[in-house]
């Protein structure tokens, strides 16, 4: 399971060098019906303040909904109603935290809709993490 899941992982991350290493003004050319933009995501999660070699991995995938992400359909809804933008996803207010500080950091790496994304952020522990990004990192 594990090498299946590294291979993946391998797999998006070679898609996503194959997709930076476009021309800059193939990324902001609309897309067309007949070739939509791929949306593809490689998350990450592990304990701490800084980003481990030995991360928690998910490859996510959208339109269709897919990947190695453990619920696909929930967290491709959630970033298209944000059209990509983890930072604009709806913080939950009806979640109440513990203030036990057990820092957490996730990152996202890839495209959505054509365009690069790149995000890093830390959070105080994973109840937080989630009231801050619903489905996108919950694995």
């Amino acid at each position: 399971m594990r090498n299946r899941l590294l291979g993946l992982a391998l797999a998006a991350g070679g898609t996503l060098l194959l997709v930076g290493a476009t021309p800059a003004n193939a990324a902001s050319e609309p897309a067309t019906e007949s070739n939509p933009s791929a949306s593809a995501l490689v998350l990450t999660s592990n304990p701490g303040e800084e980003v481990s070699p030995f991360a928690r991995s998910v490859a996510l995938t959208c339109q269709p909904a897919g990947g190695t992400h453990p619920e696909p359909v929930f967290a491709c809804n959630e970033l298209a109603s944000v059209d990509g933008d983890i930072n604009k996803l709806d913080v939950r207010t009806d979640q109440a935290c513990t203030f036990i500080y057990a820092p957490v950091t996730v990152t996202a790496t890839g495209v959505w809709d054509g365009r690069k994304v790149e995000y890093k952020e830390t959070f105080p522990n994973d109840c937080v993490l989630t009231s801050y990004t619903g489905h996108v990192f919950r694995f």
